[in-house]
Formats: C-alpha cells, sequence, structure tokens
C-alpha cells in the first residue's frame, strides 16, 4: 500500500498496522487512512470521543440531541443542500450516538471523496443550530423516548444500568432523563458543541480508493483555521463499593418476561 511522498507541513505520521497508517495534524486532529484500491469506493468516518457517560444529569441527552441538529444547516449548507449533495454524488450518509462516541460517516463512490470531505467537516465543525431546528428535533427525541419506554427490551436494560450503577454517568440513557433533557438551551448546545467538538478530540478515518497525500494534503486546507481546546472534562463521580446482590422488578404489559444480569 502506497504512503505519501512527503507530509503536508506540521503532519506527523504515527504507527502503521495492517495497512491502516496514523496521522496527527497541528491542531490535535488524528487521522486513520486505509488506501485500498480493490474497488472504486471510499467511507468517510467522523468519530468524536463524547458520548452519554461524558455527561452531567443536567445535560443528559445533550450528545444524541446534537448529532441531529449539526444536519439541520452549517455556515455554507442548509439541511436540505446537503442532503441533496450527498445524495447527488452517489453517497449515503448516517449518524449514530452511544455511551462513549459519536460517528458521522458517508458511504459511496471513491471519486466523491473530495465532496464528502467537504460536506462531513463542514457539518461537524460549523453546524448553526437554527432556533426553530432545536424545538424541532428536540419533540423527535421525545417521540424516541416514548417509542423505547414501550419496548420491554430497553426498559429492562435502562432499569438493569440504573441498578447497577448508582453514581457513574453510564446510568443515564443515551437519549437523556427527560426532566434535564427538556431543560436544554440552545446556548447549552452552543456551549457543548464549542467545548467538545474540538480537533484533538476527533479521530478521522478513511478507507477506500484514494491518495493518502492527496487527502491530507486538503483535509490540512479544510481544518488549517480550526484551533485544539483543553478538554476540560467533569471527574467522573466515584462509584460506591457494592457490598451484595441488586435486584430489580419491573411490571411489563406484554406476554412474556426478560432476566437481565451484570457483575
Amino acid at each position: 500500500l502506497a504512503q505519501p511522498a512527503a507530509l503536508p507541513k506540521g503532519v506527523t505520521q504515527g504507527p502503521s498496522v495492517e495497512g491502516i497508517t496514523e496521522y496527527r495534524l497541528p491542531n490535535g486532529l488524528k487521522v486513520l487512512l486505509f488506501p485500498d484500491a480493490s474497488r472504486p469506493t471510499i467511507t468517510v468516518n467522523v468519530t468524536y470521543l463524547v458520548g452519554s457517560r461524558h455527561e452531567n444529569y443536567g445535560e443528559t441527552g445533550m450528545a444524541h440531541l446534537l448529532e441531529h441538529l449539526v444536519f439541520k444547516g452549517t455556515e455554507h449548507y442548509s439541511g436540505q443542500d446537503l442532503a441533496r449533495k450527498v445524495q447527488e454524488r452517489g453517497g449515503h450518509w448516517n449518524a449514530y450516538t452511544s455511551v462513549n462516541r459519536t460517528v458521522y460517516y458517508i458511504d459511496g463512490p471513491a471519486d466523491s471523496w473530495q465532496i464528502f470531505l467537504n460536506l462531513l467537516t463542514e457539518l461537524v465543525f460549523f453546524p448553526t443550530f437554527p432556533e426553530d431546528e432545536l424545538e424541532r428535533e428536540k419533540g423527535v427525541v421525545r417521540r424516541e423516548m416514548a417509542m423505547y419506554a414501550d419496548d420491554p427490551d430497553s426498559v429492562a436494560y435502562q432499569l438493569l444500568m440504573q441498578t447497577l450503577y448508582l453514581k457513574h454517568p453510564r446510568r443515564w440513557p443515551v437519549l437523556g432523563e427527560r426532566a434535564a433533557f427538556d431543560c436544554l438551551t440552545r446556548q447549552d448546545v452552543l456551549d457543548y458543541h464549542a467545548s467538545r467538538y474540538v480537533p484533538n478530540n476527533v479521530v478521522l478515518s478513511i478507507a477506500g480508493d484514494v491518495d493518502a497525500a492527496e487527502i491530507l494534503s486538503h483535509l490540512e486546507l479544510l481544518v488549517e483555521d480550526l484551533k485544539s481546546h483543553p478538554l476540560n472534562r467533569e471527574p467522573i463521580p466515584h462509584e460506591p463499593h457494592q457490598f451484595g446482590s441488586r435486584r430489580v422488578r419491573k411490571e411489563f404489559a406484554v406476554p412474556y418476561s426478560e432476566l437481565h444480569l451484570a457483575w
């Protein structure tokens, strides 16, 4: 697998494992590249190291809500423009939020890599968070909450987490606690994005039929004005020692039972 003959100024190369090479930009952005010419496709993946376990009670559900909101428009594109441009170039995009991370990705033809990279970096680094979209998306998330509340498997799993963890934020659902979620404001979203969506808290990974040198040179231009930011996370609360078993039971109006165990 070919490696770039010369790295852009300030870009450093890290280890290479099974064809995947790590690079680091001056602002702290980590890049993982896997050039693969075996098929004319590409996947561009942006992984932020933020999830529900990094939230305090007052901001539970923020990581997931922000994942929804970045698709609603940026400094240069409306939400409709972003979706149309991805589709015009044969791409498929999506995102998800978990306990440990928030991920955005586009899959599509390799010859569209530049527009995919442009749109994805624009999406995550420069969203505008329109006020009217905030309330609309909060309504969407509330419907998700209601859907999971009607699913016995989801209810049982969340009950397990809240019994297993008494202090650790792992006990909060990814969608958030409803009372705290309802209080989230646009300023909360702006503050969260400014403190977490920084280049030194993200991994950009690209695999497919692309040239590593071209990717790095173009990416450096896209993010050259972004600065690293101290990650002043709140300390995770100490989880008290468990001296015995804990059991909890909840009645649910379905004709079967579920048993969840954890150690």
